[in-house]
């Protein structure tokens, strides 16, 4: 895998490359404006410009190898209520429209909960409302659907639902799935062997497809397993520990892909060298193990 981590954009989103590269991140994650607030990003054209000239030099370098967004959390595309799905609706367009104009690899995207009004009325919300955004706002950056820890009526917490939502989605392009190593294990899936990340492979390939995984957020987890939770800890740090992260994380098939770190950090602050380090440490295990 290739390992990147979120990072702020405070001071305008070019200084995302800089706080990446300190760290040595291979790809970097922004939110596309603040998220816990329903106000858009005010995106210049002077922050635009310097954002793509510093892209350019990174490219340039091959360090920084991609760019991810992350829409913000007040999303719920699919709440029952009139008025926050409308907001929803609305975030999302402007949240795809920030991470077209960085030429992002995707906008990673909760779709958050049903409250209890089910699953079904939930699909056909949820694809109306992707639809909806993928046709204010053309281009080619993805919306990955991100799996859930399992609380409560939350959208997309197996990889069964995420079919289902990207089969109700007809831009089969612009649409793809970004896994979580918590959520995923906070929802009983295990990595402790060999043979349950092939069952985990086999999984994937029988519900969204190896294809439709486009990136992964690496966490470890500070709740045990199934406990449907979503609380991040620092690799090696938590229930999942380096050992199972490992054998997920050397699997051959996933080599190529981003996974973005959103753990707390050496001082609660977000991803550092140290947590870099820890996961590239963790990748030799991993390839030790598969070899």
């Amino acid at each position: 895998m290739l390992f990147g981590a979120h990072v702020s954009a405070a001071g305008g989103f070019s200084n995302a490359f800089t706080r990446g590269k300190d760290i040595g991140a291979t790809s970097i994650q922004v939110f596309t404006q603040s998220p816990r607030a329903w106000k858009p990003s005010q995106l210049n054209g002077q922050d635009l410009e310097a954002f793509h000239s510093k892209m350019a030099t990174q490219s340039k370098s091959n360090q920084i190898l991609a760019l991810y967004c992350h829409a913000t959390y007040l999303i719920n595309l699919a709440s029952p209520e009139k008025d926050l799905y409308n907001n929803s609706v609305k975030c999302l367009v402007e949240n795809l429209k920030v991470a077209n104009a960085l030429g992002a690899s995707g906008l990673i995207v909760h779709v958050g909960s049903h409250r209890g009004s089910g699953l079904e009325k939930a699909r056909k919300q949820i694809a109306k409302a992707l639809k909806t955004a993928f046709g204010l706002v053309p281009g080619e950056v993805p919306i990955l659907l991100e799996n859930t820890a399992g609380a409560g009526d939350t959208v997309g917490r197996s990889l069964e639902e995420l079919a289902m939502l990207l089969g109700d989605i007809s831009d089969k392009e612009r649409t793809g799935v970004c896994i979580d190593t918590q959520h995923l294990f906070a929802s009983g899936v295990s990595f402790s062997s060999k043979e349950n990340v092939e069952s985990f492979v086999q999984s994937v390939e029988n519900t969204v497809g190896l294809s439709a995984i486009k990136c992964f957020h690496l966490n470890d987890s500070a709740v045990p397993i199934g406990s449907n939770r979503d609380r991040h800890a620092n690799l090696g740090a938590g229930e999942i520990g380096k050992l199972q992260l490992a054998h997920l994380v050397g699997y051959k098939k996933f080599s190529s892909h981003h996974a973005i770190l959103e753990v707390p950090g050496p001082h609660g602050k977000g991803p550092e060298l140290p947590d870099i380090k820890m996961a590239r440490s963790i990748a030799k295990l991993g390839e030790k193990i598969w070899s």
